[in-house]
């Protein structure tokens, strides 16, 4: 399947993903190098936001002299128009307290900005080349979900429900998703897993549970014509279970 796969952009990105959770942007920035004509046109703030955390760094680590060095480096080409405002705040690190609680400079001294950037240059880099921001199975995979969640879904994600919005490995993905619009009623077993039809009446108990004719004949079969309710533990005879009928 290779020749069919875009992998190279994948290929790439995974070891400078990587990098950058760790706190390492050398490879970012040798990317953002490579790429500059194209982020430039983009009107990226990808490599200066990179540039400016090489800073904090310095000034966390206390290289105080180091730190004006490498501003004076990088920043002095791009210290105008909307970099500037963001320079300036990052240079009076240099005169705050490491341990401030004084906005925006705690936020610049977070460990977490390093998962920001992360985050980012994984936008740009789809950005580039031409890549949504999330995978097209994602995207897939939502939209089904989506179409089959109903109001109950999430209430009990359940292995045996055939409805893949209520298994537990997808439930916390439908969870967040809208519920989708059914015009008729469908009722699947919390026991069996299956449809619950003409064929496969459902009963109720008297606790007000539901389940299919199947799974409550299996239940009962087993223990004696006493049919204990999965969800309460309740246990009833089968005689004092009713039909109920799908509006």
């Amino acid at each position: 399947l290779d020749p069919l796969l875009d992998l190279d952009p994948f290929l790439q990105a995974s070891p400078i993903v990587q990098a950058l959770s760790t706190g390492d942007c050398k490879g970012a920035l040798r990317w953002c190098h490579a790429n500059r004509q194209r982020l430039k046109k983009a009107k990226s703030s990808l490599e200066l936001h990179l540039r400016l955390q090489d800073f904090v760094e310095l000034v966390r680590a206390d290289n105080l002299q180091e730190a004006v060095a490498y501003a004076r480096k990088h920043f002095a080409a791009i210290a105008r128009g909307p970099n500037l405002h963001a320079i300036k705040r990052h240079m009076a690190l240099l005169v705050v307290r490491r341990d401030t609680n004084m906005q925006p400079y705690k936020h610049m001294l977070e460990v977490g900005r390093w998962e920001e950037l992360a985050r980012e240059w994984k936008a740009e880099n789809c950005m580039l080349h031409g890549l949504p921001p999330h995978s097209l199975l994602a995207l897939s995979l939502c939209a089904g979900l989506t179409c089959l969640k109903s109001a109950t879904c999430h209430e009990e994600p359940s292995e045996t429900s055939a409805c893949p919005a209520c298994n537990p490995l997808l439930a916390h993905i439908a969870k967040s998703l809208p519920f989708a619009h059914h015009m008729h009623s469908s009722l699947v077993c919390a026991i069996s897993g299956k449809l619950m039809d003409h064929d496969n009446p459902p009963l109720a108990l008297p606790n007000g549970q539901v389940y299919s004719t199947e799974a409550i004949l299996e239940l009962a079969a087993n223990n004696m014509g006493m049919v204990v309710c999965p969800r309460t533990g309740e246990e009833f005879p089968l005689q004092q279970l009713r039909k109920a009928f799908i509006s």
